[in-house]
């Protein structure tokens, strides 16, 4: 409700399109948790507050399970402590009722919350039992009463920064950093079959301080964890793993003694192939070091990725569905920056390093991708010694990467590559770059790992063309989209390629006239490309659209905002169905409002629709779909009082308050957006407690 302060939103949306927002509001008195869900596109539901009245609460997390259960946990204050909170709802139904977590008595603090597929809520935090903190736990099947708190960590010393993670099995794993006396190390425990945690494991070896734990697991249940530790001379990466929740292993110094490791990465490929990276300083330079681990087995000894001699730096890993892993970094040869790359198949050797940038000038800003059939691209800029161009190099399967190629032309400066890779192995990358009169959109494509194409330019000669941005379908349809120069106004353009194959010509999908700005493209499963701009009309700036099916002819131009008054800020996505939705906001006379079209397989646009009330500005849409097709738009705006957070879906034309908050809104439903667009089962925002 309105006329209050709210904070740190959090959202999440189930499979089955279940959205739930959490927040904590100020209600006058205290800070409360409140609550809002919408289902299937349905009417959000009137703020409820979840936490009870008479102590603050906040630090909500909320997560839901793939089949619609929605946990909330948070911290309140009792009036002498803090303690964790809970309530669960199945598929939108009623909330249960708060439930406490954590023992009363002594502050708990921290909590983090993980569900598994099946139901399984997991929530973890610490508190401090009257000498020391320690890491609690509690868990709760399927929406049912919560255990009663286990103390994972042993008592005796603080323990701090718990971890959790689950996997697809239900495999709950928690890790955490303990005080032992001495030193800071490294803990762990696991639910066993009769559903007691296992006695807390010491993952670190004791004598140095350990910190930094990251742990994943794969989708075959292997639990890897990672961390650097001091062994009294320099700092180490270490290791141990986990099978489908036994024992753990023997911590593993991945790097070797005699200088300082630092900066580990770990990932885990769908066969359980666990790769960490660092760099390590080996007494006279920063070198590339690696080890891998299949199923959990025995760590390889580390390897120097890098060549000796001189400094490597910022190493970058992917794997694949099939177990190639493709490490990339900068090193500097003695006289320039260049590229290096090494790679290993399914645990195996990894091959030499190998130059992919070319000698005699500095490259940087590596960048790598790999595609589901093993291919792999990187793609960098480099200093030919006139001017900066843009640069790539591809490998398949572990094979030998393809000589460095210049995908901008020689000659002049080129800018702002982007590059995308189709499930097919089709690699599209699009710049700009001086022709040596205007600049122009050029393109190279290479398909499976083969020879890039030579520098095609996708717009036409003669005046300024910029802000490239590409998409591919799932079926290898490319869409560029720019902004061009025409010699009186700025247009928008476009090209598209199939396959790899020709590029279309340029087409304005601008009418002349006006300045057109700020395209936007996106792309449907099915082939329907569907592009939205701002431009100016003769008197006010307004939204447009252009479609197009399958490579086929763009649409006329369509005004999607009606006259009259300013619009801007165009947004623009599609399901996997096909449904294209466009959020923008337009000045109505008194306030920038937020409106909405959607056509239907490329048809007719709707006509626009109002999502925010009038009477005060609102600004900064966001939109998002769902895997269901679930369109979720939100705002911005000020009600006279506060900025205030609203959304919309896609059949609830009335918007709905989600929370009141302050200055930093934006902020915050960007980030709510994210949680959307990404699939999160909750949203973690780091931020300083506030008190009353």
């Amino acid at each position: 409700a309105a006329g209050r302060d709210a904070y740190d939103p959090q959202v999440t949306v189930s499979s089955t399109g279940l959205a739930t927002a959490v927040w904590y509001r100020w209600n006058g008195s205290n800070d409360i948790i409140q609550s809002s869900r919408s289902l299937n596109g349905g009417a959000w539901s009137a703020p409820a507050d979840l936490s009870a009245t008479g102590g603050d609460a906040y630090e909500p997390q909320v997560t839901v399970s793939s089949t619609g259960l929605v946990t909330a946990i948070w911290y309140r204050y009792e009036g002498s402590a803090g303690i964790i909170q809970s309530r669960t709802s199945q598929n939108g139904g009623a909330w249960s009722d708060p439930e406490d977590l954590s023992a009363t008595g002594s502050n708990a603090y921290d909590p983090q919350v993980t569900v598994s597929s099946t139901g399984l809520a997991t929530a973890v935090w610490y508190r401090w039992n009257g000498s020391h903190d320690v890491i609690q736990s509690s868990t709760s099947q399927n929406g049912g009463a919560w255990s009663t708190p286990v103390d994972l960590s042993a008592t005796g010393e603080d323990a701090f920064d718990p971890q959790v993670t689950v996997s697809s099995t239900g495999l709950v794993t928690a890790v955490w950093t303990r005080d032992n006396g001495s030193h800071d190390i490294i803990q762990s425990s696991t639910p066993e079959s009769d559903g007691d945690w296992s006695t807390p494991e010491d993952l670190s070896a004791t004598g140095g301080d350990a910190g930094d734990p990251q742990v994943t697991v794969s989708s075959t249940g292997l639990v890897t964890a990672v961390w650097t530790r001091d062994n009294g001379s320099d700092d180490i990466i270490q290791s141990s793993t986990s099978e489908s929740g036994g024992a753990w292993s023997t911590p593993v110094d991945l790097s070797a003694t005699g200088g300082d490791d630092f900066d580990p990465q770990v990932t885990v490929s769908s066969t359980g192939l666990a790769t960490a990276v660092w760099t390590r300083w080996n007494g006279s330079h920063d070198v590339i070091q690696s080890s891998t681990s299949q199923n959990g087995g025995a760590w390889s000894t580390p390897v120097d990725l890098s060549a000796t001699g001189e400094d490597a730096f910022d190493p970058q890993v992917t794997v694949s569905s099939t177990g190639l892993v493709t490490a990339v970094w900068t090193r500097d040869n003695g006289s320039h920056d260049i590229i290096q790359s090494s790679t290993s198949q399914s645990g195996g050797a990894w091959s030499p390093p190998v130059n992919l940038s070319a000698s005699g000038e500095d490259s940087d800003d590596p960048q790598v991708t790999v595609s589901s059939a093993g291919l792999a691209t990187a793609v960098w800029y480099r200093d030919n010694g006139s001017n900066y161009i843009i640069q790539s190099s591809t490998s398949q399967n572990g094979g030998a990467w393809s000589p460095p190629v210049n995908l901008s032309a020689a000659g002049r400066d080129a800018y702002d590559p982007q590059v995308t890779v189709s499930s097919t192995g089709l690699a599209t990358a699009v710049w700009y770059r001086w022709n040596g009169s205007h600049d122009v959109i050029q393109s190279s494509t290479s398909q499976n790992g083969g020879a890039w194409s030579t520098p095609v330019d996708l717009s036409a000669t003669g005046e300024d063309a910029f802000d490239p941005q590409v998409t591919v379908s799932s079926t290898g349809l490319v869409t560029a989209v720019w902004t061009r120069d025409n010699g009186s106004d700025d247009i928008i353009q476009s090209s598209t390629s199939e396959s790899g194959g020709a590029w279309s010509t340029p087409v304005d999908l601008s009418a002349t006239g006006g300045d057109d700005f700020d395209p936007q493209v996106t792309v449907s499963s099915t082939g329907l490309a569907t592009a939205v701009w701002t431009r100016w009309n003769g008197s006010h700036n307004i939204i447009q659209s252009s479609t197009s099916q399958n490579g086929g002819a763009w649409s006329a131009p369509v005004d999607l905002s009606a006259t009259g008054g300013d619009a801007g800020d165009p947004q623009v996505t599609v399901s996997s169905t096909g449904l294209v939705t466009a959020v923008w906001y337009r000045y109505d006379g008194s306030n920038n409002i937020i409106q909405s079209s959607t056509p239907e397989s490329g048809g007719a646009w709707s006509t626009p629709e109002d999502l925010s009330a009038t009477g005060g500005s609102a600004y900064e849409p966001q939109v998002t779909v769902s895997s269901t097709g679930l369109v979720t738009a939100v705002w911005t705006r000020d009600n006279g009082s506060h900025d205030v957070l609203q959304s919309s879906t896609l059949s609830n034309s009335t918007p709905t308050t989600l929370a009141a908050t302050g200055a930093e809104v934006q902020w915050l439903a960007l980030g709510s957006l994210i949680a959307v667009v990404a699939g999160a089962s909750f949203l973690t925002v780091s931020r300083r407690k506030r008190t009353a």
